[in-house]
Parts: structure tokens; sequence; C-alpha cells
């Protein structure tokens, strides 16, 4: 398990680099996936170290835990399949 301060270490550099990106970046570069990627990685961080309450984590905001569910009931109907069954 990676220790705290390794997990801040790692987050402070990964926020100087997307933010110099977003803050210097041309559009094409900051819509790259792996930027996006990275900001996501640099979120989730935040959340494990209790920077991000967990509320404000699932929602809009962030990971927006009811839009997924939504897709899972529409998969459901779809499908017929049941995400309480998926293992």
């Amino acid at each position: 398990m990676r220790t705290i301060q390794e997990l801040k270490e790692f987050t402070e550099k990964l926020s100087k680099l997307t933010g110099f990106i977003a803050e210097h970046g041309k559009k094409d570069e900051f819509e790259e996936r792996y930027f996006g990627y990275a900001c996501n990685v640099q979120d989730t961080i935040a959340w494990v170290l209790m920077e991000i309450e967990t509320d404000r984590f699932l929602s809009d905001a962030y990971l927006n835990i009811e839009v997924l569910k939504l897709i899972a009931e529409n998969i459901e109907l779809r499908t017929a399949k049941k995400l309480d069954d998926f293992e």
C-alpha cells in the first residue's frame, strides 16, 4: 500500500503538470484523453486523502453516481440482466 506522503507528493506533481497544461496549453492539448485521465486520478486521490467529501465526490461535480445508476438501469431494461446479479 502507498503511504499518505507518497500519495501527497504524487498529487503535487500531477497537480503542477495538469495545472500547467490547463493554463498554457492549446485546446487540443487539454482535451487529450490522458489529460482528462490525469485529472480523474488526481480527484480520486484527493477523495482517498479525504480532501473531497464523499457526497461531493459522488455528485455530478466528479463521479456522478446517479448517471451511472441510470446507465445501469437502461442496460437492465435492454438486456434483462440485473446489476444485483453482477459479480
